[in-house]
């Protein structure tokens, strides 16, 4: 039984949503200053960038990455993974990258087509299912791309707090804020070390780290999903990883708005041979965990916008240890909200 609410983040003030006009304009400038270098013009004085730990502008026909601070080094890994993946996938390339005053920053081409989770609700539900089978094909495609060595630093993915220490930083400031109690922060913790354990059991391969429907390409005129986009939280991982995020994903959007609950059932038989390997569990839950605390780390805003997102994180983690956000059986698990809608035809 999967409650997927300890999933939904909208009470929090996170990074994104919190930047003073001043900083956000000297962001925009960064921007132009690129822009300008490679004769591209300017984006749109109001223009407000996408992404978390970098700023996404999209200028004509190409997309410009720039990190947010300085000490970033996801961009540079993204350029090396993104020379080097299969065609298949169809993710853009990258045509030009640098550093302006020591933000590292990309150009890649705009890539026909939309978000997946833009046109996820008006999908035939055999074609959603469909998109499914084919998001799925170019996963296992991923995983088995030959990247060159070195190219990805690391074991685990920077969008979930995988490491002890900053999982103990990051439970003892919510206790410290009061969001949990001790009795949650000490079960937190060893969830935490169970996951930490249980990661030992799976072999490590190239995964996106963050693939849910907005980093999946759609092309309404081919009816098909034409790429992965957006690998700033590529990793080595476990197999399950992303396929953790891509159910986590369509089971938000079917349980808040009721979107192609049965594409939900069809992932969950996809993801039975996970939960049925060792530590198999163990790992869905602690990713929960994990993607939670990462998010603790995104918290921006006022005092009082502090308080009320560590509040929110608080109550979601307090889900995750007591186990009304996630119970899992390796033989069966089902969608709470979803179990009334047995009928539906999944291909």
């Amino acid at each position: 039984m999967v409650n997927v609410r300890v999933l939904d983040f909208s009470g929090c003030y996170c990074e994104r949503m919190a930047d003073a006009d001043g900083e956000l304009a000297r962001r925009r400038n960064r921007a132009n200053a690129i822009l300008r270098s490679l004769d591209l013009g300017k984006v749109r004085q109001h223009a407000r960038p996408k992404g978390f730990q970098k700023d996404v502008w999209t200028r004509g026909s190409r997309v410009l990455h720039v990190a947010k601070s300085s000490q970033c080094r996801r961009i540079p890994i993204e350029v090396a993974v993104l020379g080097s993946l299969p065609d298949m996938l169809g993710s853009p390339h990258v045509v030009a990258n640098g550093s302006y005053r020591a933000f590292p920053w990309m150009l890649q081409e705009r890539l026909p087509g939309v978000p997946l989770a833009n046109v996820w609700s008006e999908l035939h539900p055999l074609t959603a299912t469909r998109a499914l089978r084919e998001v799925i094909a170019k996963i296992d495609v991923l995983q088995h791309a030959q990247l060159p060595e070195g190219a990805i630093p690391g074991r685990t993915s920077p969008m979930y707090l995988f490491e002890k220490g900053d999982a103990r930083t990051m439970v003892a400031s919510l206790h410290d804020s009061g969001a949990v109690d001790p009795a949650v922060a000490r079960k937190l913790l060893a969830m935490h070390a169970d996951l930490r354990q249980a990661m030992k059991h799976e072999e490590q391969v190239p995964s996106h780290g963050d693939l849910h429907l907005e980093n999946i390409l759609w092309d309404p005129s081919a009816s098909r999903v034409s790429a992965l986009i957006d690998f700033e939280g590529v990793a080595l991982a476990p197999r399950d990883l992303d396929a953790y995020k891509l159910f986590e994903s369509v089971a938000y959007l079917a349980s808040t708005y009721g979107h192609h609950r049965h594409a939900v059932q069809y992932l969950e038989r996809y993801l039975q041979p996970f939960l049925q390997l060792p530590g198999g569990p163990e790992r869905w839950k602690g990713y929960a965990l994990a993607r939670t605390l990462w998010y603790g780390t995104l918290v921006k805003g006022t005092k009082e916008e502090r308080q009320k997102s560590m509040k929110a994180l608080g109550e979601q983690l307090r889900m995750i240890a007591e186990g009304t956000a996630f119970q899992l059986s390796p033989v069966r698990m089902h969608t709470k909200s979803m179990l009334h809608d047995r009928k539906a035809v999944v291909h």
